[in-house]
């Protein structure tokens, strides 16, 4: 290669370490962002966990009566269904398989940096031998 092109490959990898830096911040950005949404799922999930917890003290202390009217012992069943069915487990699970979908998405998105990076590597290994071999041509002039 003359200087010309040397210095062209010199431009062109320092362009291309640019990219990636943009990329990886980029990518940063929406690393915290589904950081925050996995955080928001994550209380959520806790907070009707505590809800649970609190109708079925609410529920264990209408059972614990020992008179139950007919229609408090029927109120007390139902409650009982609706806080240990399917329903509030399905709703759970749902909140898990969405956090497993986002930390997928994460790992995704730092899978994607660790490979701007690793191009940013190569075009510095790059750009240290243009310049070496710049150097050797300058020196033969």
């Amino acid at each position: 290669m003359n200087e010309s092109q040397l210095r062209t490959s010199i431009r062109e990898s320092e362009l291309r370490i640019e990219g990636c830096r943009v990329e990886i911040k980029q990518l940063e950005q929406k690393i915290d962002d589904l950081i925050d949404v996995r955080n928001g799922l994550s209380s959520y999930k806790g907070v009707m966990a505590n809800q649970v917890d609190n109708g079925l003290a609410k529920l264990n202390s209408i059972t614990a009566m020992s008179c139950l009217a007919r229609s408090a012992s029927t109120y007390a069943a139902s409650m009982s269904k609706a806080l240990h069915g399917s329903s509030y487990s399905g709703a759970q699970q749902s909140l898990d398989s969405v956090i497993a979908k986002v930390d997928k998405a994460i790992q995704s998105c730092e899978a994607e940096i660790e490979q701007y990076r690793r191009t940013m590597a190569s075009c510095r290994n790059q750009i240290d031998a243009s310049r070496r071999e710049l150097t050797r041509l300058q020196a033969e002039d």
